[in-house]
């Protein structure tokens, strides 16, 4: 019963990040159980290191290794075609049009920015798991996330 909590707990809490980056629920699921298999079987998690750091960094790659695997990785230039993660989108119900404006905003952005924005603000990893997970520095995130604003701004 214990095991049966945590492992729904573990879905729950890390769909977004696996959905940011495969876009597609059942696909999502399939990482997320794949990465969910691999931490009980791994002995590699640094108990120094945060937990969902490890986590999201676990999924990140399964997610990425499943897009290599399904020739769904994109080239860094090439605008994504991109869907707000649903689990976390609030107000549609009050502001459709927005919505939909905003999704349209997203899925223009190029991809580094798209994964930063997405993760940071629909899936809410902090910064030093978002360095971790998109490989880049605090600079370079600070960066991302300041032109994705912009951008979505200017749209």
């Amino acid at each position: 019963m214990v095991f049966e909590e945590e492992a729904k707990s573990f879905f729950k809490d890390y769909y977004p990040v696996a959905y940011g980056f495969v876009r597609n629920r059942a696909d999502a699921e399939d990482v997320l159980q794949e990465s969910f298999v691999h931490m009980l079987k791994t002995k590699t998690f640094d108990s120094e290191k945060e937990f969902s750091t490890w986590a999201r960094t676990v999924i990140a790659n399964a997610s990425k290794s499943f897009l290599r695997k399904k020739g769904r990785i994109q080239r860094e230039s090439e605008i994504l075609d991109y869907e707000i993660p649903e689990p976390n989108l609030r107000g549609e119900e009050y502001f459709p049009d927005e919505i939909q404006r905003l999704r349209e905003s997203i899925s223009g952005l190029p991809k580094k920015q798209l994964e930063a924005i997405v993760l940071r603000y629909y899936s809410w990893c902090g910064y030093d798991d978002l360095m971790v997970i998109l490989g880049v520095s605090k600079d370079t995130l600070q960066t991302l996330l300041g032109n994705g604003v912009r951008n979505l701004k200017q749209l």
